[in-house]
C-alpha cells in the first residue's frame, strides 16, 4: 500500500452510524477466529461480507468518531479481516482473531505507536489500549519494539468492556469513556513517542520494569586520580551491606522477571522457567536462556545512581567474564527505583575489560618472608 493510498483511508468520509455492537457480533468473530479462508466456500464469503459489514465498520465508525472528539488526531483502519499462516506446509489466509483501527497525532503514523480500539475474538470483548506495531513490517527496530513492550505501562496496555456487558452500552457511552481514556493518556502517549524516537524523556507511572538502553559511546581514557582523605568519621557498616544487599537483590530479581518476560513474548514459556538466580561465588547471579535453549550467564551489577556510577567487581567475576565470554553477559542496571521497583539497564556482552576500567580499591594482605 503506497503512502496515498493509506492517506484515502485516514479518517475518510463522514461514515452513516451503524447499529451498535452486539453479543452475537462477537460470537461470530469468536467462532472464525483462526480458520482458514476458502474463496470458494459459499458460507466463508458470506461469513467474511457479515463480519466486514458488522464488526468491522462498527470498529471503524469507532474510531472515526473518537478523531472527530480529539484534536489533532487521526485514524487508520483499512478493515484487514484477514491473516497470512500456513497450514500443511502451504500459505493460507485464516479470518482474524480481533478488529482493529489505530489513533495516533497527525502526521506520525510511521512512528507504529497509536491508541488502538477493536473487538477481540478470545475474549469477546471490546478492547481499547495503547500499543505499538510489532511485526517484521514494522518501522520500529527490535530494540525500539522491546523499548515499547516496556515503556507502555500494564494500565494502559489491554483494557475490556467485557461480554457480558455489551449489552449495558451504546455508541454515546463507549465514546465517551474512550475518549476520556485518549484524553487522560496524551501525555503518556506522546511521552512515550518521544522516549522510542528521540529517547529524550522519562516515562511517568511505570513500575515492576526493567528498561533497556542503548549503549553509550562515551567513557573514560584513565582513571580518575585517587584523593586521600584521613579525615575521621562514623560508618554504620550494617546498614550500609544492608542498603547494599537490598540494592542487590532488587536488581536481580527485576533481571530474572525481565528475562522470563522476553521468552514468554516469543511462547518460549518452558525456557522462561529455567531462568533462575545461581548460588553466589559462581562468578555470575542469574542463569538465562537463549531462543535456542543455549546458557545466557548473567552478572548484575545495580546503582541508584546514573549509569556512570562506579560499581563494585569481584576478581573472581572479571575472571568468569573472559573465560566464558561468549556465553557472558553483564547487566548494569542503574537509576534503581526501589519504591516502584523500576530501573534502567546497558547491557555488556563478553569480557568485561573490553568495556570498564578496573581500579583497585582494596587489597588482600599477605605478610612478607623476612630475610
Amino acid at each position: 500500500m503506497n503512502i496515498e493510498q493509506v492517506k484515502q483511508l485516514l479518517n475518510g468520509n463522514t461514515m452513516k452510524q451503524p447499529d451498535f455492537f452486539t453479543q452475537e457480533d462477537l460470537e461470530l468473530l469468536s467462532k472464525w477466529r483462526d480458520r482458514v479462508y476458502d474463496k470458494n466456500n459459499p458460507m466463508h464469503k458470506k461469513v467474511k461480507k457479515e463480519l466486514m459489514d458488522n464488526v468491522w465498520t462498527k470498529t471503524q465508525y469507532w474510531a472515526k468518531e473518537l478523531v472527530k472528539r480529539v484534536e489533532g488526531y487521526e485514524t487508520y483502519n483499512p478493515r484487514i479481516w484477514m491473516e497470512r499462516g500456513w497450514e500443511n506446509e502451504k500459505r493460507v489466509s485464516k479470518f482474524k482473531k480481533y478488529t482493529w483501527a489505530r489513533i495516533f497525532k497527525k502526521g506520525d503514523i510511521n512512528k507504529a505507536i497509536f491508541f488502538t480500539v477493536g473487538a477481540s475474538a478470545k475474549s469477546k470483548a471490546l478492547v481499547y489500549k495503547i500499543d505499538h506495531y510489532g511485526v517484521k513490517e514494522s518501522p520500529l527496530s527490535a530494540e525500539q519494539k522491546m523499548l515499547c513492550s516496556q515503556l507502555i505501562p500494564d494500565k494502559v496496555r489491554y483494557i475490556q468492556i467485557p461480554y457480558e456487558d455489551i449489552p449495558t452500552y451504546n455508541w454515546k457511552k463507549l465514546l465517551d469513556k474512550t475518549e476520556q481514556f485518549i484524553r487522560e493518556n496524551k501525555i503518556l502517549y506522546n511521552r512515550i513517542l518521544d522516549e522510542v524516537w528521540e529517547n529524550t524523556v522519562n516515562v511517568p507511572g511505570l513500575k515492576n520494569r526493567l528498561i533497556k538502553r542503548e549503549l553509550p559511546k562515551k567513557g573514560l581514557n584513565k582513571i580518575p586520580k585517587r584523593k586521600f582523605n584521613f579525615k575521621g568519621h562514623d560508618t554504620d557498616w550494617e546498614k550500609r551491606q544492608h542498603d547494599n544487599s537490598d540494592r542487590g537483590k532488587l536488581g536481580e530479581a527485576l533481571v530474572v522477571e525481565h528475562e522470563k518476560d522476553i521468552l514468554r513474548m516469543k511462547d518460549l514459556d518452558k525456557l522462561a522457567e529455567k531462568v533462575n538466580k545461581v548460588q553466589d561465588g559462581k562468578g555470575y547471579d542469574i542463569l538465562s536462556k537463549h531462543e535456542d535453549g543455549s546458557d545466557k550467564y548473567i552478572e548484575v551489577k545495580s546503582t541508584t545512581g546514573n549509569e556512570n556510577t562506579p560499581f563494585e567487581i569481584t576478581p573472581n567475576e572479571v575472571e568468569y567474564s573472559k573465560k566464558y565470554r561468549k556465553s557472558y553477559y553483564l547487566y548494569r542496571v542503574f537509576n534503581l527505583k526501589k519504591k516502584t521497583r523500576l530501573a534502567e539497564y546497558h547491557e555488556f556482552h563478553g569480557d568485561i575489560k573490553k568495556y570498564f576500567l578496573l581500579e583497585e580499591t582494596q587489597f588482600k594482605a599477605h605478610r612478607k618472608n623476612r630475610k
